[in-house]
């Protein structure tokens, strides 16, 4: 489960901006999770996403408000996780 502050910063592998490439395992986890034709385009582009945006495309699965609520929000969801049985 990813969660990302809405507070600054933004997520993605922008290794062709410095002149290299993104390693074929960490290619294949992004194409696996963003979807071959988005993992393509922002690994060629090194494109950067907002939280908003990285919402938006399944890069992140939560946005928190504040800084300070990424651990608080993490803690809430680690509880959420731990009551599913674990033969489920």
């Amino acid at each position: 489960y990813r969660i990302f502050s809405s507070t600054g910063g933004k997520i993605g592998l922008n290794e062709s901006l410095l002149g290299i490439v993104a390693p074929p395992w960490l290619g294949q986890q992004y194409i696996d999770t963003i979807g071959h034709r988005k993992a393509e385009l922002a690994l060629s582009l090194g494109t950067l996403y907002s939280p908003e945006e990285a919402l938006e495309i399944g890069l992140v699965d939560e946005v928190a408000v504040h800084d300070g609520d990424v651990v608080d929000v993490a803690k809430q969801r680690a509880r959420e996780w731990i009551r599913i049985p674990r033969q489920a």
